[in-house]
């Protein structure tokens, strides 16, 4: 096995483990905020991750293959994070918590909105169904569409940076705010920087 594959393997345990993780050390009277996190860390880390990957890396020929389980995981993404928005609002107002107090609710809010809208934006000017828009406006809008999904990536990540920041120091654990911040920081410094494109579809 190659030490690409090796990596690409490692980094998606790691992405994988990380919602459990996340359930595990929650205390268990908080179930909603259990979900909430194991949630939106699934969408943030795992899906969103996968999928900002999977166009360039998967080892596939075919390319619409490839583009479709890009969309695809962007688009579960969307829904995960939207359920565990769900959850988290309906849990403050059972529990008469204000709205918006924090950093990380505003950005919460700002991340689904700028990944919502990035989806939209991907479906509608490469939808592999439609020839609209041709192929020169669609080279012209490649590069905006990298930069801005590594900006929205970014806010994600963010948004869940703050988030388990927020819950470690509200509950007294640093140590594992600390090992959390690691092993996400290790999972989106690869898909930041470790894009090669895998040979089996890289573009002559």
């Amino acid at each position: 096995m190659a030490l690409d594959q090796i990596i690409r393997l490692g980094v998606t345990v790691v992405a994988i483990l990380i919602p459990l993780f996340i359930i595990a050390i929650q205390k268990p009277a908080a179930e909603n905020l259990r979900r909430h996190g194991a949630l939106m860390t699934t969408a943030i880390i795992t899906l969103s991750g996968f999928g900002f990957t999977a166009f360039r890396n998967l080892p596939i020929k075919d390319k619409f293959v490839r583009k479709a389980i890009h969309a695809s995981c962007n688009f579960s993404a969307f829904v995960v994070m939207a359920v565990g928005i769900y959850i988290i609002h309906d849990h403050k107002e059972k529990s008469g918590f204000p709205h918006f107090t924090s950093v990380h609710s505003w950005l919460g809010m700002l991340t689904i909105v700028m990944f919502g809208l990035m989806f939209i934006f991907g479906a509608v000017a490469f939808n592999p169904f439609s020839d609209f828009p041709n192929e020169k406006v669609r080279r012209i809008l490649k590069p905006f569409h990298v930069f801005l999904g590594v900006g929205v990536f970014g806010l994600g990540y963010c948004t869940w940076g703050s988030g388990i920041l927020q819950y470690g120091l509200s509950n007294d654990m640093p140590e594992v705010t600390a090992l959390f911040g690691v092993l996400a920081m290790f999972v989106v410094l690869f898909t930041l920087v470790y894009r090669k494109p895998s040979k089996a579809n890289e573009e002559k």
